[in-house]
């Protein structure tokens, strides 16, 4: 019975009692009338009380909150050696103790059998930092360092079902797409994300499809999982309605495809994951949170070019006065195998080990027009001789660049492996702690897809080599602490756009991390 209808039966006692005192033979007085009015009103008060305090708890019965709070301190180094022929001095750069504070908080509601809601808000902020941030990346909100207002990083919808006895779930909404494995060893958490890091990590938005094969295969656990999402790259308010000459300025986006199958293995090798992964961009363009780190790029690309055509080690000042770029830049394709076991061979070792080939197709030239200058007292500076000649060098000049390329018109190969192991410390007096190592190195045409992932380096990422490592220290059933270091050796610079130029620089991390999770 709801809530609705209780009260309109209360209603209908109280005008059948209201109507039984009229009829009566022996009036009551008004004193005590009143008087029962008022019980009554009582009565019907404490009911709805009542009411609300059993639709309250039914409600909460279904839902789960949790929160996460966690400040870390980051030691960060970056060492670049001298190039004189490029002009290039030596750059050995420290930021120390930068310290930063994130906050999640998670929802989960059983709905029904067939229903589920996930749910995810989060704010992650540097200490102190009064920067007005204006702009941010979709596919990162609230992952990467802004201010202390909460995205949505998750929130989506389970819908279970079956169709010729096989069991199927069509998710929708926000997706779980972000803190792929093994980031769960890295966390000491469950697993967050249906897709392994090195497939990707962004948060997007779409649906999937989940079969479930286990009676089919007879096989633990195993699935295939069929994902769509689409990326709009046209960030302008309400693009559709925006006319221009040649009509509507409708925006433009890059669909995703991606398909996994899934399964654990039988017998000795219970606890292990195996996972196939596919995905396929058909349509990457020239995204418009990329343009001012593409702009950085060419203007250090021409400023180099610049130093390097004079002979010239003094500053040159480049400034990108136009960008023009077709719809389609190129497509990219990437297949992952990723395998991960938890208490292999019922020891205390936790590994994983998972490799990508990627193979992306530029069809298209970005043109970008600049112009450069040199002050006009770079030689006197140079030198450091007051009395040398004034000179300048200036003009205009037009650059293209295209999708892994410059030429706009070539298939590239890419790989990429990803390994590392977790010793569960026996130690009971200090809680089990955990001592982990991680290694990844990809080649000079990758592209990672790693838009959200957890570190702040973007580690898989990199086009080089990357060594990490952590210790987990448990400090109660709630509260543990991570120390870690992570150090890059970078070959190529990761920017997508543009043949890869070499960029030979090591990067490091050192950090605390104090986590709470309840």
């Amino acid at each position: 019975m709801t809530r609705y209808v209780v009260q309109r039966c209360l209603m209908c006692f109280v005008i059948v009692m209201g109507l039984s005192w009229a009829v009566l033979p022996v009036p009551a007085s008004a004193e005590d009338q009143a008087k029962g009015e008022s019980d009554m009103l009582r009565s019907l008060d404490d009911i709805n009380k009542r009411l609300d305090d059993v639709e309250t708890k039914t409600m909460m019965d279904k839902m789960n909150f949790g929160a996460e709070v966690r400040t870390r301190f980051d030691w960060y180094g970056y060492k670049k050696d001298a190039d004189e022929e490029a002009g290039i001095e030596e750059i050995d750069e420290h930021v120390n103790g930068l310290a930063s504070t994130q906050v999640r908080l998670n929802l989960r509601a059983d709905v029904s059998d067939q229903l589920r809601f996930n749910g995810r808000l989060a704010m992650y902020k540097l200490w102190g930092d009064k920067t007005l941030h204006t702009t941010y990346d979709d596919l990162s909100a609230g992952r990467e360092p802004s201010d202390t207002r909460l995205w949505v990083e998750r929130a989506y919808v389970d819908y279970f079902f079956n169709i010729w006895k096989i069991p199927m779930a069509l998710t929708f909404g926000r997706l779980p797409t972000t803190d792929g494995m093994p980031t769960d060893l890295r966390e000491d958490s469950p697993r967050k994300s249906t897709y392994p890091s090195l497939a990707w990590d962004a948060q997007v938005d779409g649906l999937s499809l989940s079969f479930g094969l286990e009676k089919l295969i007879r096989l633990p656990g195993s699935r295939l999982t069929l994902t769509y999402t689409d990326w709009v790259t046209d960030y302008e308010d309400m693009p559709y309605r925006e006319v221009t000459q040649y009509g509507y300025d409708f925006p433009t986006s890059t669909p995703v495809y991606a398909g996994q199958f899934e399964t654990g293995l039988p017998g000795f090798l219970d606890g292990t994951t195996f996972i196939a992964d596919f995905l396929y961009a058909p349509s990457v363009q020239l995204r418009d949170d990329a343009v001012e780190k593409f702009k950085a790029g060419i203007e250090d690309a021409v400023a180099a070019q610049i130093k390097a055509a004079h002979g010239m080690a003094y500053p040159v000042d480049v400034e990108i006065a136009n960008i023009t770029a077709p719809n389609k830049m190129g497509s990219i394709r990437k297949a992952a195998v990723f395998v991960q076991s938890k208490n292999f061979l019922n020891s205390w070792v936790d590994w994983f080990g998972g490799f990508c080939w990627e193979t992306s197709k530029s069809e298209g030239q970005a043109v970008i027009d600049y112009t450069y200058s040199v002050p006009s007292n770079a030689l006197q500076v140079f030198t450091g001789n007051p009395s040398a000649p004034l000179v300048y060098i200036g003009g205009t000049g037009t650059m293209a660049k295209a999708f892994m390329s410059d030429t706009g018109d070539e298939v590239l190969n890419a790989r990429a492996y990803h390994a590392g192991l977790r010793l569960n410390l026996p130690v009971r007096a200090l809680g089990y702690p955990k001592l982990g190592f991680e290694y990844n190195h990809a080649s000079e045409h990758w592209y990672g897809f790693t838009y959200a992932s957890e570190d702040p380096l973007h580690k898989l990422e990199e086009r080089g080599t990357v060594y990490d490592a952590y210790y987990i220290q448990p400090i109660s059933r709630y509260f543990k602490t991570r120390v870690g270091y992570t150090l890059i050796k970078r070959d190529y610079d990761p920017n997508p756009y543009g043949a890869p130029i070499e960029n030979e620089v090591t990067i490091s991390n050192m950090y605390i991390l104090l986590d709470v999770r309840f």
